[in-house]
């Protein structure tokens, strides 16, 4: 009799172990931090697969933004990402240099991404030895884009 009580015992025992194993001891993971509006997850964040309870990513500017204040750093808690405090603005590209009977049309600011529009002092038009829409981009600093201005000639 005292046998068959062990053994039920022991049964019930191993029962609970593997509930708790199963169930009871499931670590707690955030799902993959998002990016957002002008904010990227760093490169170690993007690296990373899994972010268990406790898990510490930082966020950055995204190209074409600038850092105006925050820390960036987000944590995972209760399987929920803390609010980041990061906060990014556009960063002014300024107004680009018009060559010789240039000017533009900067309707739209020269925030990073706004367009602007090349125009052509009357009886001169444009000429692109480049395919490039002028926007304002951040390679743009980079980039030589040759366009100019040059008087129309009259079949």
């Amino acid at each position: 009799m005292d046998v068959l009580l062990d053994t039920l015992r022991q049964r019930e025992l191993k029962s609970l172990l593997l509930l708790y194993l199963f169930v009871g001891n499931v670590a707690a993971y955030c799902p993959k931090p998002e990016s957002g509006d002008g904010i990227d997850l760093s490169d170690e964040a993007l690296l990373k697969n899994d972010f268990p309870e406790g898990s510490e990513v930082t966020l950055e500017c995204g190209n074409g933004y600038e850092k105006q204040s925050g820390s960036g750093i987000i944590n995972c808690v209760d399987k929920k990402w803390t609010e980041p405090d990061l906060v990014c603005t556009k960063k002014d590209c300024g107004p680009p240099k018009a060559e010789l009977h240039m000017y533009f049309d900067t309707s739209e600011g020269t925030l990073f991404g706004s367009s602007i529009k090349v125009m052509c002092e009357e009886g001169y038009a444009t000429h692109k030895f480049l395919y490039y829409p002028p926007n304002c981009l951040v390679i743009l600093e980079n980039l030589l884009c040759a366009l100019t201005c040059s008087k129309s000639v009259k079949s």
